[in-house]
């Protein structure tokens, strides 16, 4: 994961840099060296549309690089795919939107990506400044016209994690033009960023609608390439001789390059869900084997097409995001309590059962496990 130790050694997030007095959006951002190299944010993106009972958690990524005074921003989905571009000149203060582009990527019926610029109007993206700002753009395609007015209404400081922050809040007019028909929705809006880290959390709310971006990750450049050009054209691909069951008899029920990503419709899940979940840990774990553990603890692995869990690895970081490693205890304790569960669900396509990757992080404070991702 994260493979930054400090200051001691090169770089680190947080304080290390030189910052610009006049502005204070730097001081909310990874140091400016880590900027100019590059820089990737792992988001968990959880879209909850609230009539309709759906929730859904995808993986999505956020490049920042600082090119003089352009802060660039690049989003790519879960297959690494470019999905946005922008670029936002951040001098004095003021985010001045210069440019954005969205970006539909290729698939199988449609093998070549489409980019399509938006129409910018009014570009203040975010006012470090102040309280208010706005931003109008609006973007036509497949013969839709979409406008969108953001309204920044209030900047205050916060903290996240134990850390400074600013919490920007603001309102979405939101409006598709079809043929005759126009579709208009109202959204509230929220973006966290926190000292040394850039954007958090990210959190828009309608009547219908409940979608939320929370950062999962730092990573350099060099970890995110390493990750996207693994070889195995697949976004979740586990090494299966590096696995905590490697003596197991699990199996795939197909070859492993059919096993299906994080990011499909339908997951392979635990009876229950997160409820259920929450349930086995109070039954099963013994909380002297977490005792004065903090940070974040994924558990990777496979459910099959027969309900079976394995080839679980995990990764681990502190609450700063930086790499660390559990005790072994830790890990192989709450390792067997996944390993043991028999209440997996596989992954169903067109009435085929499927093997599929699955996730789970658990977040640990002072020895308690305060929360349970995605």
């Amino acid at each position: 994961m994260k493979r930054f130790l400090g200051c001691l050694i090169l770089v680190q997030f947080y304080a290390c840099s030189t910052r610009t007095n006049s502005n204070p959006s730097l001081e909310y951002m990874p140091t400016q060296s880590l900027l100019e190299e590059g820089v990737v944010a792992k988001f968990y993106k959880h879209n909850d549309k609230a009539r309709g009972g759906q929730k859904k958690t995808d993986i999505g990524y956020r490049k920042y690089q600082l090119m003089g005074e352009t802060l660039m921003l690049q989003d790519f989905n879960a297959e690494f795919a470019p999905t946005y571009e922008a670029q936002i000149n951040i001098a004095g203060g003021q985010w001045i939107t210069q440019k954005e582009i969205s970006i539909t990527p290729g698939t199988n019926l449609r093998l070549n990506s489409t980019a399509t610029e938006y129409s910018i109007t009014d570009s203040i993206h975010l006012n470090w400044n102040g309280q208010t700002a706005r931003k109008s753009k609006s973007i036509t395609q497949y013969g839709r016209t979409s406008n969108m007015d953001d309204h920044q209404t209030s900047k205050k400081d916060t903290v996240y994690e134990s850390r400074p922050a600013v919490v920007f809040s603001g309102v979405r007019d939101y409006s598709r033009f079809m043929n005759e028909d126009t579709v208009t929705n109202e959204y509230k809006w929220k973006r966290i960023y926190a000292q040394g880290l850039g954007l958090v959390r990210f959190e828009s709310n309608s009547n219908e609608y409940k979608y939320a971006w929370e950062l999962a990750e730092l990573l350099s450049m060099q970890e995110y390439e390493n990750r996207k050009n693994h070889g195995m054209h697949r976004v979740g691909w586990i090494d299966t001789t590096q696995v905590l069951d490697k003596n197991s008899k699990f199996s795939t029920c197909h070859h492993f390059d059919k096993i299906c990503d994080y990011y499909n419709d339908e997951r392979a899940v635990f009876k229950g869900k997160k409820g259920a979940i929450r349930a086995l840990l109070e039954e099963k774990l013994d909380k002297s084997k977490i005792n004065g553990e903090s940070g974040y603890l994924t558990y990777r692995f496979v459910v099959n097409c027969k309900n079976e869990a394995g080839w679980f690895t995990t990764e681990e970081a502190d609450l700063e995001y930086n790499k660390k490693q559990f005790s072994e205890a830790a890990r192989s304790h709450l390792f067997e309590i996944f390993n043991e569960a028999n209440s997996w669900i596989s992954l169903k396509i067109r009435g085929e059962e499927r093997d599929a990757y699955v996730y789970i992080t658990l977040k640990i404070k002072d020895g308690e496990i305060i929360e349970i991702l995605p």
